[in-house]
């Protein structure tokens, strides 16, 4: 082989792979558009789902025990009065990661639940929430976690 034969075909070989690369790159890049686009949509969807949750909760146990106040769009405030004492747990939505954070709190400060749940894409293109296991749940399902958490049977 000549030195312009492996040339020639050293530069095709070369080519291709930063094809191959640049496709990659628009790819993942198309992704995380999508993710940050639908982002705000799961949010609403989890806040609702905790609304929703909680109503049943109380209707269920016949009195107010959880209670939820919204401070913005990003952010939730949930109080309960359970068996141990007054809780708090602070959710709000990270539009940069995109992803949601908890923390709850015991009547005396110390934070004894936490976590923050990536928003991502499945392998089948759809926008999906992780839990820290790296299970993938839905709205409905994060907004259980959370409540459990808070009522300090995570």
């Amino acid at each position: 082989m000549s030195a312009t034969d492996w040339a020639l075909n050293a530069a095709t070989q070369f080519v291709e792979q930063e094809s191959i690369k640049s496709e990659e790159w628009d790819r993942a890049r198309r992704r995380h558009q999508t993710v940050l686009s639908q982002a705000p949509r799961v949010w609403a969807e989890v806040r609702q789902a905790l609304q929703v949750h909680i109503r049943a909760f109380n209707k269920s146990v016949g009195k107010q025990v959880l209670l939820a106040l919204t401070n913005g769009d990003s952010k939730v405030v949930i109080h309960a009065q359970t068996e141990a004492g007054p809780r708090a747990m602070t959710v709000e939505f990270d539009a940069r990661t995109p992803s949601v954070r908890c923390s709850a709190r015991s009547e005396q400060g110390s934070v004894d639940f936490e976590g923050r749940y990536a928003i991502g894409l499945t392998s089948e293109s759809n926008v999906a929430i992780a839990l820290a296991t790296g299970v993938e749940c839905s709205s409905e399902e994060l907004a259980g976690h959370l409540l459990n958490g808070l009522m300090g049977w995570n």
